[in-house]
């Protein structure tokens, strides 16, 4: 199992959901509607910036809000919530 270095979660239960839905995120990743979603460009660029981030934990989640970065950088309804440099 991957350590997880989220203000959020701390407890091996959390870190079992935390794979759960790891897993799921594809198919949840499909369902967000067109009207919120932004280009697979800008979603490719967005995430370009979280995988270079110091912020980064596990791979998945932003240690600054605790978001599964791969959700939040489709939004175009979020924004990169570094307190050092907003990078989208």
């Amino acid at each position: 199992m991957i350590k997880i270095e989220c203000r959020k979660c701390d407890t091996t239960e959390d870190i079992v959901l935390f794979e759960q839905v790891k897993a799921q995120m594809p198919e949840y990743i499909k369902t967000i509607g067109e009207d919120i979603r932004v280009t697979d460009e800008e979603y490719n660029a967005r995430l370009a910036f979280c995988y270079e981030c110091e912020g980064l934990s596990g791979g998945l989640l932003c240690k600054y809000c605790g978001c599964f970065v791969q959700m939040r950088a489709l939004n175009k309804l979020r924004n990169c919530p570094s307190p050092v440099v907003k990078n989208w």
